[in-house]
């Protein structure tokens, strides 16, 4: 994904009856999850602008319960997305300037959108989104509360985060002391052997500027099915 004015991402695989009393239980106990020992796979990407490409993958094969394939998962989803052929050595890193979009392009909100919904289609997604043009702050609704993110994660729902130009997934959480939370980024920009982890304030307001990814923004109304669980 380039960079863009637009506004930032946020992607939330709805919540499944089953895993809400796990998640009423558990958030007592704090939160201390890491949901790749579930089944959630870290992959790296295979193309510059793939990041998008292996979110949607690693959340498919999460959810479908299937031996993870990462560099297969990427070009299929980009393949079905963009009704091209995208899983050869000639064609997957394409980049076109013109005309139509070509393998390797960079992606946006409504396309990922529609990936979501494409592979993954048993799962109700919810895109939190703000004003365009307009960055978010604290309290505009534009990211899950604190509380609401760990009773995703604690309920085994994985949060796909994006930031400027760039989607992450959020796959675990773990307390460190002093009331403090820190949350499992899966990055496909960085090896997945060695865990990255951010606290709720790097999350969303993003480190200081040049030492790392963020910040993470946009806003809507809070989904039923949340609601149903408890989670707002």
């Amino acid at each position: 994904m380039k960079p863009r004015a637009a506004p930032l991402l946020a992607l939330l695989g709805a919540a499944v009856a089953e895993g809400s009393a796990a998640a009423a239980a558990d958030a007592a106990a704090g939160c201390n999850v890491d949901l790749t020992t579930k089944g959630l796979p870290a992959c790296r990407q295979v193309c510059p602008e793939w990041c998008w490409a292996t979110v949607i993958g690693e959340m498919r094969e999460y959810y479908d319960k299937k031996p993870s394939t990462c560099q297969l998962d990427e070009c299929h989803v980009v393949s079905g997305v963009r009704k091209a052929s995208c899983c050869t050595n000639a064609t997957e890193c394409d980049f076109t300037r013109s005309g139509p979009m070509g393998c390797g392009n960079p992606s946006g909100p409504d396309e990922i959108m529609r990936g979501f919904q494409q592979e993954i289609p048993g799962q109700n997604w919810v895109h939190l989104h703000g004003r365009p043009g307009f960055d978010c702050h604290p309290g505009d609704g534009c990211w899950p509360t604190e509380a609401t993110l760990q009773k995703l994660l604690i309920a085994g729902i994985p949060v796909a985060r994006a930031t400027h130009g760039h989607i992450t997934v959020l796959g675990g959480c773990r307390a460190r002391g002093q009331g403090v939370t820190e949350y499992r980024v899966l990055d496909s920009l960085k090896d997945p052997a060695t865990p990255l982890w951010m606290n709720y304030t790097l999350l969303t307001l993003g480190p200081p500027p040049g030492q790392g990814d963020g910040p993470w923004a946009d806003t809507c109304d809070p989904p039923a099915r949340w609601r149903r669980l408890n989670l707002v």
